[in-house]
C-alpha cells in the first residue's frame, strides 16, 4: 500500500458526520480538509489540490450537483464520491452522468464503506 498521505477534501454540512468521516481519514492518514458547503469547497478547490473530493448533496447556499457541475465547467477532475440520504432516481441519474464521481454511498455511512474510500486513495 502506498503510504503517501494523501489530501481529501470533504465537503458536509452536517456536523457529526463531517466530524466522524474527518477523523475515520485522518486516523487512515489522509490529510483533511471540511468544507460546509458547495460555496466554500469551491473556494478550497480554487486555492489548493486534492487527491479526493467526498461531498454530500443536499448542504446551504451551494449543494453537490452545483458543486459537481461548476468543477465540470472549470475543469476540474478530481475523483469525487457523493454520499447523500436523497433516494430519488432522477436525482441520482443526474449525478451519475458526472464522470469524476466514482461511488455514491447511501447514508447512513458504515465503515466498510470508509474502508473503501481507504482503497480509492491508496490503490
Amino acid at each position: 500500500m502506498n503510504t503517501e498521505q494523501k489530501k481529501v477534501l470533504l465537503v458536509e454540512d452536517q456536523k457529526v458526520i463531517a466530524l466522524t468521516t474527518e477523523s475515520w481519514l485522518v486516523d487512515n492518514g489522509a490529510q483533511v480538509d471540511v468544507a460546509v458547503n458547495g460555496k466554500k469547497a469551491a473556494m478550497c478547490l480554487q486555492n489548493d489540490y486534492y487527491d479526493l473530493i467526498i461531498t454530500d448533496l443536499m448542504m446551504p447556499e451551494m449543494d453537490g450537483i452545483e458543486l459537481l457541475t461548476w468543477m465540470q465547467k472549470k475543469g476540474i477532475d478530481i475523483t469525487t464520491v457523493v454520499v447523500s440520504g436523497v433516494d430519488e432516481p432522477s436525482v441520482m441519474a443526474r449525478v451519475k452522468q458526472f464522470p469524476n464521481v466514482s461511488h455514491i454511498i447511501e447514508k447512513p455511512i458504515t465503515l466498510a464503506q470508509l474502508a473503501e474510500l481507504q482503497t480509492l486513495l491508496y490503490d
